[in-house]
This record gives C-alpha cells, structure tokens and sequence, in this order.
C-alpha cells in the first residue's frame, strides 16, 4: 500500500484435497471445520464409543501400530497391522478416507496419527483410539456385563 504495487497470484486446489470443497450450500454449512482446521494432537483421539459408531458407520481403514507379536490379539474386527516404524513406508496400502490408528495404551497410535496427519494432510480424517486396544477390551467386557 506504501508504494502502491499490486501482485497477482493464481491458486488451484491440489488434486487430493478437492474432495474437501463443498459441491452446495448445504454441504457447506454441514462442513466439520472443527476437524479440518484443527491442528492439535488431542483433536486426533476418539474415544471407545466414538470407535464404535465408525465401526458400524463408515468404511474405514483400522491400523494396529503394534509390533506384529504383540498382545492381545484383536478378532473383533477387520484391521491392518502396520508397526509404527513401518507406517510412513505403508501409506499406499490405506485407501478409506477414514482412518483409525491403535496400539497397546494409545500413545504410539497419537505418534501414528501425527505422522499420517501429515502425509495426507486434510484429505483424509486420521482418529487414534484413546487408551488404546487395551482400554476398549475393557471397557467392552464391563459392557457385557
């Protein structure tokens, strides 16, 4: 304004977050920008509930960041197993835009969903299970009860 100069610039989406462009109105007032413009960690965890309605509602792609041998061993449902130091060399093979990272307590899926929070910036949704597998187990045999 000083100097009275004016610079042009043209922008294009990327390819990969096109999807993220509302097609109406509607869509847009709908829009999760809480997800989409957040940037802290804590925004990444869902707690054993919110798991379990993206289990019966979306297609999504489950990661278990544990080493290959570690315990328990998860049947409940469908699941990638991904350690951790191989997830960032894996991303081909994820192809929901949902994606649920867990581990033993909770703390390397965090690192897990960081990392992948990264890679595929806001074209997709990345969650970690709080508490971990351990904590669901649990919490879904009190249910039982």
């Amino acid at each position: 304004a000083l100097n009275n100069q004016v610079y042009e610039l043209e922008l294009t989406a990327r390819e990969e977050t096109r999807s993220l462009i509302p097609a109406s109105e509607i869509l847009f007032q709908q829009m999760d920008y809480q997800w989409l413009c957040g940037t802290s960690v804590a925004s990444f965890e869902i707690d054993g509930d919110e798991f379990d309605e993206l289990l019966e509602n979306e297609t999504i792609d489950i990661i278990d960041v544990r080493e290959i041998d570690e315990l328990p061993f998860v049947h409940e449902f469908d699941h990638q197993k991904i350690p951790l130091k191989h997830i960032g060399d894996s991303v081909q093979d994820i192809k929901s835009d949902t994606i649920i990272v867990f581990c033993q307590s909770g703390k390397r899926s965090k690192q897990a969903a960081t990392l992948l929070s990264g890679i595929f910036g806001t074209a997709k949704k990345v969650y970690s299970l709080k508490g971990g597998i351990e904590n669901w187990k649990t919490h879904h045999s009190i249910q039982r009860s």
